[in-house]
């Protein structure tokens, strides 16, 4: 049994020393420490060895279970540093080569509009304000006194996603927000030329 236990080992580190890739080592993994392994088979045997064998038998089969799983834990990290080794060599840039030019796009000609006048209204004294596109009913109505029934709440003529939230009807929701965070109640020069969904008449 000791020497079949041997063969074993000597025979995995044989195997274990000849693989290149994962695939086949992992095959090589099952062979030789699956369950319908030699290795599993021996241990499955000592049931026919007398008293006094079994715990050498069974010391020596763990024992070369570990070695072998040790082996294959190196070569599975052998195998990881190679194919990383190939991978960053296949993958080189070569930065000698002349670099591709690259096209860049103009500004949209409506931002440049909104840029300019965000820097007119800035230059007199003015702030920039925004606020949340996805805006309360009590933002867009309520505060601007358009009370319950206003033909501007109804489904077709704004875009509601709960009964709660709706896209911005208008930046008016913004000059409410900033009026009710000015807490010192000074004078308000604000702006707010952002995105809002157009009602549909």
């Amino acid at each position: 049994m000791k020497e079949k236990i041997a063969k074993i080992e000597e025979e995995a580190k044989l195997a274990i020393q000849k693989i290149a890739d994962k695939q086949t080592l992992n095959e090589i993994k099952i062979k030789y420490l699956g369950k319908k392994s030699e290795l599993s088979n021996v241990l499955k045997d000592m049931a026919n060895l007398s008293k006094e064998e079994r715990p050498v038998i069974g010391s020596l089969a763990n024992k070369v279970r570990s070695h072998i799983e040790e082996i294959i834990s190196e070569k599975e990290k052998e195998i990881e540093k190679l194919e990383l080794t190939r991978k960053l060599e296949k993958e080189k840039i070569d930065i000698t080569l002349p670099a591709t030019k690259v096209k860049k796009g103009t500004k949209h000609p409506v931002n440049s509009v909104i840029e300019e006048i965000e820097d007119l209204f800035v230059s007199m004294g003015y702030t920039v304000e925004s606020g949340p596109e996805l805006e309360t009913d009590r933002f867009c109505f309520e505060l601007l006194n358009l009370p319950q029934g206003h033909p501007a709440r109804d489904m077709q003529d704004s875009f509601y996603i709960t009964d709660e939230y709706l896209l911005r009807t208008q930046t008016s929701a913004v000059q409410a927000r900033t009026m009710l965070a000015n807490t010192e109640k000074t004078p308000i020069r604000m702006i707010c030329p952002r995105k809002d969904i157009q009602k549909r008449r």
